[in-house]
């Protein structure tokens, strides 16, 4: 009895189905034949605009109506239409309600070139709640008829729906400028999300519709305005938003918005900003520089120290430093903020020579003795070939704050060691503040060589388990320092420096776990062969030879080690580091 019952609905459901599939086709048949009344009759029998799935009847009705040229007789499709939505809405149906892909039955109507009016009498017809989201969806439909349609529909949004959040979404759609400031005078409040894009494109010279935009509540949530607007100038640097960093659009921004909003949302994104900045990327470093001072004035410290906390090892003060921002470093300081770590900060700002954000740590009068900051400034000190333009003025602010000229740095005198580096400015400043002259013993001497000489290579003094430098005579009268660093093995960095004057060259730069002298040479310059492993029985050798200002690559071989046989060599491009 069961499986008989269960027969019997399958045969109801198929029966059902095969109606509504007639019906459905007999609906697109009318509409085909543009017989209002036949649709009607139909829709009333049942039949369903949604269906058939393919190509629902809801989108057909429209589709017929523009099939017909515009110059062409559209008056009984017109009527079928309007038959359409008047017998839809009686069984219950909605004439803006989506139809899959392809849009509602009004707003696919918005975007027939003709129809406006039509458009417009379905619109009216609609609900007053519905017309929001009508508008919406005109507006997404594309350039064209649609934007002329909905700024036609704008007068039938009474300004109590204006209001409502389904208008708000509307601006979503690329709102041209002109229809935007139409729908402000509408009444309608652009959504959060929708008003950071529509301050972007407000055209420049566009005041008016700017100045409408601004006077909205940039930090309304769910995430305000001022947020996005704040991530996109201040941290990401966003092409999309280069119209706020020209003129004072930004500007106005900061100094229109409340205290409380302003200093929810931009501190943070001001700390992050400087830590990715680089030094080069205006106006985008100035907009940086002027929020920062307006925040620092109108918010608490409290308002920076989650983002300050985040950037370990003090990064916002470093990065201050090195982008040579010193007012800025200042106003932080002068807000009340402060590293964690003041003492290892002025240690590194000694050292990188950073002489004004130094002087305004030293303002705060810390513990750090300026006279313990002499090893730090002086174990940093480059050879003259790498001078730095603050070395000086930090010196001189060393030295005017009580810090000793023969402070010991390692053991030894400060003058000692400038002289071994070849600063003779130093020496002299040094001399000048009452330093006693000292000379280095010759392992000292060698030992603060090979600082300065991978210094240069950007590579840390010399430490256990580094390889000392050895001189390598290169030819008559051409002497050069082989320095090798940063191994990792099987292979190391090899270098050749050379020494010019008082100065220091870099002459090569390769990698491999041997460098030596071939007895070939190259215009009274003995070549150079580099071996570097690149396999369990493979190697690479370079031969390189002197070109008048440097050593470059000119034969290179892969060398394919075995144990019985010889070994396979190969000649393989060569490859400039």
């Amino acid at each position: 009895m069961v499986a008989a019952i269960c027969r019997g609905v399958a045969l109801a459901l198929l029966l059902f189905g095969s109606a509504r599939a007639q019906q459905a086709d007999e609906l697109l048949a009318a509409i085909a034949r543009h017989d209002a009344a036949a649709v009607s009759a139909a829709l009333r029998a049942g039949a369903q605009p949604s269906l058939p799935e393919a190509s629902p009847a809801v989108l057909a009705v429209v589709d017929a109506l523009a099939a017909i040229p515009a110059s062409g007789d559209r008056g009984p499709a017109r009527a079928t239409l309007w038959a359409f939505v008047g017998a839809m809405r009686a069984a219950g149906h909605r004439p803006e309600a989506p139809a899959g892909q392809g849009g509602s039955l009004a707003s696919r109507l918005a975007a027939v070139e003709g129809e406006r009016s039509l458009f417009l009498r379905v619109a009216a017809a609609l609900p007053a709640e519905a017309r929001c989201a009508l508008l919406g969806q005109v507006l997404a439909a594309g350039e064209g008829p649609a934007r002329e349609a909905a700024e036609a529909m704008l007068p039938l949004i009474g300004r109590a729906e204006a209001g409502s959040s389904a208008c708000g979404a509307a601006f979503a759609h690329a709102v041209a400028p002109a229809l935007a400031m139409a729908m402000l005078d509408a009444g309608m409040v652009p959504a959060p999300e929708a008003l950071p894009d529509l301050i972007r494109r407000a055209p420049e010279g566009d005041e008016a519709l700017f100045g409408r935009l601004l006077a909205l509540d940039l930090a309304a949530p769910p995430r305000p305005a001022l947020d996005q607007l704040g991530q996109d100038v201040l941290e990401d640097r966003e092409p999309r938003s280069a119209s706020l960093a020209s003129g004072d659009r930004w500007r106005r921004i900061v100094e229109t918005t409340r205290d409380l909003p302003l200093c929810a949302a931009l501190p943070g994104q001001v700390v992050r900003g400087w830590l990715s900045i680089p030094p080069d990327a205006q106006p985008w470093l100035g907009l940086l520089r002027e929020t920062t001072a307006a925040l620092l004035r109108r918010c608490p410290a409290a308002a920076f120290e989650p983002a300050l906390g985040v950037a370990a090892g003090d990064g916002l003060w470093h990065r201050l430093a090195g982008l040579g921002e010193d007012e800025s470093f200042r106003a932080f300081l002068a807000a009340g903020l402060r590293p964690a770590g003041p003492d290892a900060l002025a240690a590194s700002l000694a050292c990188d020579a950073r002489p004004g954000a130094l002087s305004a740590l030293l303002d705060l009068g810390g513990e750090e003795n300026p006279g313990a900051l002499m090893p730090a400034f002086v174990t940093c000190l480059g050879g003259l070939e790498a001078s730095r333009p603050g070395e000086a003025e930090t010196l001189r602010l060393l030295l005017g704050r009580g810090a000793s000229p023969d402070a010991p740095v390692e053991g030894d005198a400060p003058v000692a060691i400038a002289a071994q580096m070849d600063r003779e400015d130093i020496v002299a400043m040094l001399a000048e503040r009452g330093a006693r002259p000292s000379r280095l013993s010759p392992e000292r001497a060698f030992h603060w060589r090979h600082r300065r000489l991978a210094a240069m290579v950007g590579e840390e003094g010399p430490g256990p388990g580094s390889v000392p430098p050895r001189l390598l005579r290169l030819g008559r009268g051409l002497l050069a320092w082989h320095l090798v660093a940063g191994c990792a093995l099987p292979n190391c960095d090899q270098f050749l420096i050379l020494r010019e004057g008082p100065r220091y060259r870099l002459i090569l730069r390769s990698a491999g776990h041997d460098l030596r002298l071939e007895n070939a040479n190259w215009q009274g310059v003995r070549n150079v062969r580099v071996t570097a492993r690149t396999g369990a029985a493979s190697h690479l050798e370079a031969s390189w030879r002197y070109e008048g200002d440097a050593y470059r690559p000119w034969r290179c071989q892969e060398v394919e080690e075995g144990e019985a046989a010889p070994a396979r060599r190969s000649d393989v491009a060569c490859v400039s580091p």
